[in-house]
């Protein structure tokens, strides 16, 4: 059931659409199209109970407030991790948290989510990285979830 507050581009309804179909998505539109806004709306649009998004520490409260403008009569629990003692609680439907706590949560390991996404995700783009191991690693989280969504702006970097 859509509850979305505002109507999607075309564009960006068929990013939705492409989450639809694929199990793993990437979602490279430039910065300022509405990336952030075709997961919510496939959050909004599917049966999707449980979502972590982890991000950079600096868009934590930036997803939080589009959550807020965006999907406003759909009941959503929020936890947005702010340090490594924060706790998760039960009826979690979305949970935050930067690329820098990923790894100190306990329990979130032992969760299963509907969606997984990577903002920014050339963050991850060292293999041998911790947080990368901690999302992509053989045991990472992305084993833990139904559909993984990475959103980046810059897909490619290229290095001296």
């Amino acid at each position: 059931m859509n509850t979305l507050v505002k109507t999607l581009k075309k564009y960006q309804q068929d990013g939705v659409d492409r989450i639809v179909s694929q199990t793993n998505t990437l979602i490279a539109d430039e910065p300022g199209l509405g990336k952030t806004i075709q997961v919510l709306a496939y959050i909004d649009q599917n049966n999707v109970n449980k979502t972590l998004i982890v991000c950079p520490s600096s868009l934590k409260l930036n997803w939080e407030n589009e959550i807020g403008e965006w999907i406003k009569t759909k009941k959503l629990n929020i936890n947005v991790i702010s340090k490594g003692t924060d706790t998760l609680k039960d009826d979690d439907n979305i949970i935050i948290v930067s690329y820098n706590l990923v790894g100190t949560i306990k329990g979130l390991n032992s969760l299963y989510f509907d969606l997984l996404v990577c903002d920014e995700s050339h963050y991850l783009r060292s293999p041998k990285a911790k947080r990368s191991k901690i999302i992509l690693g053989l045991h990472g989280l992305y084993k833990q979830a139904k559909k993984v969504v990475c959103l980046t702006g810059t897909p490619l970097t290229i290095d001296p």
